[in-house]
Formats: C-alpha cells, structure tokens, sequence
C-alpha cells in the first residue's frame, strides 16, 4: 500500500513536471515563432550579396599603378541597371606601415555637374583588398559618368597600389593618368549589383531550426555533465551580454584595447552576480541578465538612430518626451540588430535545454554577498572616486560621447555617464561666499537701472532646429534659403550663437536662454526641466514680470507634457502655457504646425492682451515645424531648394527647404509688428542643428576636423537675431553662447539689468561662448570644460552661482538673480 502511494506520489510529480516543461515549451515556441515573423519582414537586410552586372569580371591584372601625392585616375563608365549598383577597385597597401595620406574618390555624369563625393584614409587599406564604392544610387541607366581617383598628402615611400587590366568591359572606357591616355588599359573593377545572400538566409534559418528542434528534441546529460555545463553557461553569460551588446550597437569588439574590454566584462558580471543573489537561480539570473542587455543595446540604438547621439543616463527621465516625438519618425533596423536577437535566442535556448539547480544555501549566499560588497567597493573606487580609467586610457569625451561608446563599449561608457548625475560641488563654495562674490553685482546693477521708462514688448522664439549649415563648411545651393534674415540690418543685432545640443535636447537651450545658467555645469545628458526644476526660479520671465509685463505666455505647437514644461514653465514664472490644442485646424508643413500659423498665434496672443492692457507684453514661444525626421517627402513641402556641390544630401535639402518656410515666416512676423505702434523687440534663435547622416556632417565640415573640438563647435553654432520696429543700436556679434542671450536682450531693450546678468555681462567679455562641450576664452582658442587654465576664477564663480540658485535654493542669493530696487 505504502509502494503504491509512493508511486503515485511519483507519478504525480512527474506529470507536474511534464506539464511545467511543456508550458515552457509553449512560451519558448511563441516568442521564437514572434522573432521568426520579425525576421521575415526585414527583406532588405538580406539582399546584400554582390554580384557582377551581367557577369561582368575584373579582368586579369596587367600592371600596377602607385597611388601617392599629385595622383590623379580618370575612367569612364555607364549605368546600365535600374537598381542601386557598386563599383569594385582592386587597390592595396603595398608597404609594412599604412599611408596616413587621402584618397577622394568623385563621380560626374556627362554635363559635369558633382553626383557623387567620397573619402577615405589610405590607413584603412592595410593589405590588398576590393574596395567598393556604392556610388550608382539613383543614377540614370544607360548614361555616361566620369569616375576620378585623386590622392591627397599621400607618401611616395609608402605608395598605395591600384592593379589595371587590359581585358575590356560594356561598361568601362580607357584609364587616365594625370591627363594622359593609358591606351586599352582600364582599372582592374567591375560593376556589381546587391541580390539575396543565401548564405546568410541559410545561416538565419539554421538558427531557428536549432531553436524549434532544442525545445522538443530531448536532452538527457548525465548529472555530471549537466552541472559542468550549467556553470559554463553562467560563467559565459557577462562574454555573451558584451557580444551581443556591442553587435547589436555595431561596436568593433577587435579594436578594443584590452583594459576596457575587461572593464566591460566586469560590469556584466556584477549585474549577473547581484541577479543571482536576488534571485538565488542560476538560469533566471542570466536570462534576466542578458535580456536586459540586449534590451539597453536596443534603446541605444534607437536613440543613436533618432537623435544621432547615444544613450547616456540622462536620458532614462526623458522617456514621455521621446514617446511624443518618435511617432513622427520611420525607422528601419540593421543587420547587427536582427545577429544580436539571434545570438540572444540560440544562448537562452541552449541554457534551458540544461537541467536548473537549486540554488545556494543560507552561507554560500551570505559569502557570495561579503565577497560582491568588496568588490563593489572596488568597482566605485575605481570607476567613481579615482583617476585609474585615465590611467588605463579609457577615455570619456563628454562633448563626444558616441567616440567613447565606440572605443570603450557600451556597459564602461553608460557608468562612467552616470556620475555625471551627481552635482559637482564648485571650489570653496558656501552660501556665504557665493553672496560675498555677488555683492558688486548687486551694487552695480543699483548703480545702472534704467530710467527712460520705455518698456518694448519682448517676443521670443526659439525656432526648432533652426540653423545655418553655413557655419559648418562650404555649401553651394541653388538659392538662398534664409534670405530675410541675411538682408537684415536695420535695427538689429544677429550673429552665431554656440547651443550645447545638437539634435536634440531643445529644452536645454531654452532653459539656458530663459536663466542665463550654463549646462556646462551639468552632467552630459542631463536635461534641467526634469532633473533640477523641483522649485521656482528666476528667469527673464520674472525678470519682466517683476518689471510690470503682461501676457508671460510660454507658448509651443506640440504636446504640452514634453521636457516636463507644464511644471517647468510655472517654475521659471510662466502664467499660461499654450500647446497644440489652441490651435483650430492650423496651417501644417509636413505633419507639423508650420511656423506661419505658430506666429500668427502669436500675433493673436498679443492682440487679445492689448485689448486688455497697455501694459508691455512678454511671451516665449517654442516652435515645431523644422523637427527630426527629413527622411522622407512630403506634398506639402516643396523642394525647390537643392544643394549643387559635393554635399549633395536629400535629407539636407528637405530640411533647407523647411529653412526657408521659417525666414518667410519670420518675415511676416516682422512686417506686421513694423506696423505696430508700441515698440517691440522679436528675438529669435536656434536651438540646434538637425540630425543630418554623419556622412553629411563630415563632407561639409571635413573628415580630418569633424571629431575635433573646432568641428564640434561648427555642429554647435546656430543663428540669433534681434529684430526691433524702433531704433536700435545695430550689432554684428561674432560668437556668444546661449546662456548669455537674455542679458543680451534686456541690454537692447533698455530695461532693468539683475546683478546675475551685470556679472554675466562682465564674464562675456573674458568667456565669450561657454557651453556643455566646451569654451571659446578672449583668446579665441577652444578648449574643453576640464582645461580651465587662465579662466579659472571666472569659470568657478560662475558655477558657485549656479549652484546656489539649482542646488542650494534654500540659501539662495538674495537681490541677486532678480530685479533690485534702487
């Protein structure tokens, strides 16, 4: 009787676990089956084999041509396939160290007009190779082009090599040499066209059968053998959670140098060991581990691709406000993303086919936690409290954070953001130092209140990236596509103004603008409407309040819950905020309200609160129209600006023409106050440059300066303008930055300076441009945030006051970031 209850007890476990294992199987299918369907969707990521046009060949080489300074090769060739098509050169390093000169690789179709413009450093070809040129994209078949090799600073002892052959093509003519005909010689290339891989098809479709197969075929390892393999998989987990995180951000794990790679794989192990000691389960902790790397290199991909920058950690409380904004994007996937969710899967599937273990006892537990403390301990000293990652070369570039997320992976580069969460304290700071450095401030701008009594009205725009690609390089274009505000003189006063953002991040240049604060005093990434706006703070906005303005209106045509503006804009002393829903069926260009309809909201605005007061009006407005998102065409966007060089970008174009829309714009805004009585001062400005490709940038600013601080500040420059329907003094102004602005604007208006902005003005004349990335002194040099040589008690005053009004409100300054009476 005893047996036999045994044996249904038995029986009965084992039908538990069986129903258990085919639960497990039934999740395990769903998800494979979701991912396989995913894959089947992405059709494009598949068709990159090369194949020759027609079964057009290289040739047999004939004889070799050396590549160095004063080189230029000559070919013609036709476009004979509709589709996109490539052109393969054989060309090779043929000395033991690379060249460090350029080669410049153009195309012109038969009018000579530029198609086609493309770099590369000969230090990339380190032995004989094919190099490709994808450059017959939307060409016309059937039509001549002159393909032109040139080399530029390239050593004769360390000559590249370019191979020719004497074996004719359809579609390639004679070579030139420096001007000189090569006879039947041709370049050793071919024209070839992408077409399905079948190889990586096979690879792909290999996987998921392993995966259908590894859930129902079973796996019965002696005991031994199953725990061996268990512990290999654990041990793996941190390699595989790199791997498949810097595939999936198209990171290159070879060229890493060895001290941040090991950084890397500490950092996974420590997120794998604190799962393990929550969880207390071996196969639940890495599946949680890897999921959640996989996860985040997901999210910085995403990212990367919206915004053109990473993911930093600053971004986490940004999540509502990229919800708003990614409806208005298309987006599409890489080959990288869909390798990383493969190996994702085939590591999940192999640990589950392996029997879990109970975990450890109460005192293996207690020991492994003594053991992760001490090396937590270790894991802050070093990535917190020391030097020891300049040290080892692992190098954060605040200004430049995707280098470093290149060079040093994704796990050391996202910890080493994270401390620039926490505030840095400035150099001696105390409530009371900090009042003692304000006080000429404050006797100063009792000293120098204004006393004529004529209080301008006081627009101000900040127009979404609003920019002048100009200041990053040379740009031919069939027209001008800001002619209003390149024609303005009278009555103004416009220049370049340096934003910390690009891309993105709108709310930091309008929060610098509206405080006169710096985000140079911020951690990289940080956004100050949802991270610092937990009390109120002074700005021009109660500068003018406290002055006797009406209206302090803060007014943008888009969700109101963005950047946390409907907590921020009371905070800074906003009395109504306005968002899209004011608006009745308005003008849009793209999906966008245009700029036309958000002024003419404007211009209502001010009408309705003149009807109430003749008291001087005050309104901030923050525009939509010329947002992310130039991938695509629209019907009610024409494009009747192109780009006529080199630059050639259809991206570019699109978002030249949205240019364009908003200097008209701007001009009937101007037109009408021109024919207002009361004086009104309109100030307009960018708030960062678009999100262009990366190729377009380097092309207009150049490869060899792109990365470098003088490349970084060329991102960072926007336009300003000050527009007045009175007599003003006029003003060109070579360079500011954005926190200096609104001093700038109360000095033309003529209205009542506080201390903060009397100090403001005195440190723009020793730091002209000051912003999260960088600083440009007197001298004219700029250098990063960490050299503050020779400014060194500018720069740490500055922050003394910053901080005490972001971070010590409580013992904030009094009579010194608002208006003082006399």
């Amino acid at each position: 009787m005893k047996l036999r209850k045994e044996s249904g007890l038995k029986k009965t476990g084992e039908q538990k676990e069986e129903k258990i294992n085919w639960r497990r199987r039934g999740i395990a299918v769903f998800f494979i089956l979701l991912f396989f369907i995913f894959t089947l969707t992405q059709l494009d990521l598949y068709k990159d084999e090369i194949l020759p046009v027609d079964g057009d060949s290289m040739g047999e080489m004939a004889e070799e041509l050396e590549l160095y300074d004063g080189i230029k090769i000559e070919q013609e060739m036709q476009v004979k396939e509709a589709e996109d098509n490539y052109v393969d050169i054989n060309i090779r390093n043929s000395a033991l160290r690379a060249n460090e000169g350029i080669l410049v690789f153009t195309l012109y179709d038969d009018e000579g007009q530029l198609v086609y413009k493309n770099r590369l450093k000969a230090r990339r070809l380190k032995a004989k190779q094919k190099f490709r040129l994808q450059i017959l994209e939307n060409l016309e078949p059937g039509e001549t082009y002159r393909l032109i090799l040139q080399t530029s600073n390239m050593s004769k002892q360390r000559a590249l090599v370019l191979t020719t052959t004497k074996e004719q093509s359809s579609y390639m003519g004679s070579l030139i040499v420096n001007g000189e005909e090569q006879g039947q010689v041709r370049l050793q290339s071919r024209l070839v066209h992408p077409s399905w891989n079948i190889k990586k098809i096979a690879v792909i479709m290999l996987a998921f059968l392993f995966a259908f197969a590894a859930v129902f075929v079973p796996v019965n390892l002696p005991e031994r053998l199953n725990k061996l393999f268990t512990r290999i998989l654990f041990v793996i987990t941190p390699v595989a959670c790199f791997a498949i995180v810097e595939k999936t951000c198209k990171y290159r794990i070879f060229n890493m140098k060895q001290p941040a790679l090991n950084l890397n794989l500490w950092i996974y192990a420590m997120i794998l060991i604190l799962v393990y000691l929550i969880t207390n389960r071996a196969r639940l902790a890495a599946t949680i581990t890897v999921c959640f790397s996989y996860g985040m290199a997901l999210i910085n991909y995403f990212v990367s691709y919206f915004r053109g920058t990473v993911f930093v950690p600053a971004d986490i409380t940004a999540a509502g406000t990229a919800a708003n904004v990614i409806q208005s994007y298309s987006f599409q996937i890489t080959t990288s993303v869909l390798w990383g969710g493969i190996a994702l899967m085939l590591f999940l599937t192999c640990f589950y086919k392996i029997k879990a273990y109970q975990g450890m006892q109460v005192t293996g537990r207690l020991l492994t936690l003594g053991a992760y403390a001490i090396t937590a301990v270790a894991f802050f000293n070093i990535f917190y409290q020391t030097n020891s990652l300049e040290e080892w070369k692992v190098h954060y570039k605040v200004w430049n954070p995707t280098i470093s997320y290149e060079k040093n992976g994704f796990a050391v580069c996202f910890v080493v953001g994270s401390k620039y969460l926490i505030p840095e304290t400035p150099k001696g700071y105390s409530a009371k130092e900090a009042q003692e450095e304000a006080q000429p401030y404050i006797d100063k701008a009792k000293n120098q209140q204004s006393t004529e009594g004529v209080k301008p009205n006081i627009i101000g725009i900040m127009n979404e990236a609003f920019s002048d690609l100009a200041v990053d390089g040379d740009l031919k274009v069939s027209e001008d596509y800001m002619p209003y505000i390149h024609s303005l003189t009278e009555n103004t006063v416009k220049g370049n103004l340096h934003v910390t953002s690009f891309g993105g991040r709108t709310a930091n240049t309008e929060y610098e603008f509206l405080t006169g604060m710096s985000m140079a005093f911020f951690s990289g990434g940080t956004v100050p409407y949802e991270h610092q706006m937990k009390h109120s703070m002074d700005s021009l906005t109660t500068q003018v309040r406290d002055l006797g303005y009406q209206g302090l209106i803060a007014l943008h045509p888009y969700k109101s819950n963005g950047y946390n503006r409907e907590n921020a804009y009371p905070a800074l002393g906003f009395e109504t905020y306005y968002s899209q829903d004011i608006f009745e069926n308005p003008d849009r260009v793209r999906s966008y309200i245009s700029d036309k309809a958000d002024f003419e909201k404007i211009t209502e605005l001010y009408e309705e609160a003149k009807k109430e007061s003749d008291a001087p009006f005050y309104m901030f407005n923050v525009t939509m129209q010329n947002h992310g998102g130039y991938g695509e065409d629209f019907s009610n966007l024409p494009l009747d600006i192109t780009i006529e060089d080199k630059n050639k970008n259809e991206s570019a174009e699109r978002y030249l023409n949205l240019v364009k829309k908003s200097d008209e714009a701007f001009e009937e805004l101007t037109e009408y106050y021109s024919n207002v009585d009361d004086p009104t001062i309109i100030v307009m400005f960018g708030d960062h440059q678009p999100n262009l490709s990366d190729e377009f940038f380097s092309s207009l600013i150049g490869s060899d300066t792109v990365n470098t601080l003088e490349g970084v500040a060329k991102e960072h420059t926007v336009p300003f303008v000050i527009w007045a329907n009175y007599d003003i003094q006029e003003e060109e102004v070579e360079q500011m930055s954005v926190n200096y602005l609104s001093t700038k604007v109360a000095e033309v208006a003529g209205i009542s300076l506080t201390p903060f902005q009397c100090f403001l003005q005195e440190m723009q004349e020793e730091i002209p441009v000051i912003t999260g990335n960088y600083y440009i002194g007197k001298d004219g040099e700029i250098r990063e945030l960490a050299n503050t040589k020779g400014y060194e008690e500018w720069i740490n005053t500055y922050h003394m006051f910053q901080y005490n009004q972001v971070y010590d409100y409580k013992n904030v300054l009094k009579n010194f970031f608002s208006v003082v009476s006399s």
